[in-house]
């Protein structure tokens, strides 16, 4: 039979192991950021994500070439 803080010791190894095994990923995420930003120049995350606007403009634009209701951009 286990005693108590044999259970508890069980218990904490269990607990550290999940929160180093955590730790390493925020870690290794952090590292995969930090090589997105600068690859690409950006500062920030935000600076990666296109202005809504921008990108529905230039699908409505794709559409209407395709579709031939307007003439392609030169």
């Amino acid at each position: 039979m286990l005693t108590h803080g044999l259970l508890v010791a069980i218990i904490a190894i269990f607990i550290i192991g999940w929160l180093i095994r955590h730790a390493i990923t925020i870690i290794l995420a952090g590292i995969a950021i930090a090589v997105l930003l600068s690859i690409t120049g950006a500062h920030t995350l935000t600076d990666l994500v296109p202005d809504p606007h921008v990108v529905a403009q230039q699908i409505s634009s794709l559409i209407d070439e395709v579709s031939g209701n307007s003439a392609p951009a030169q």
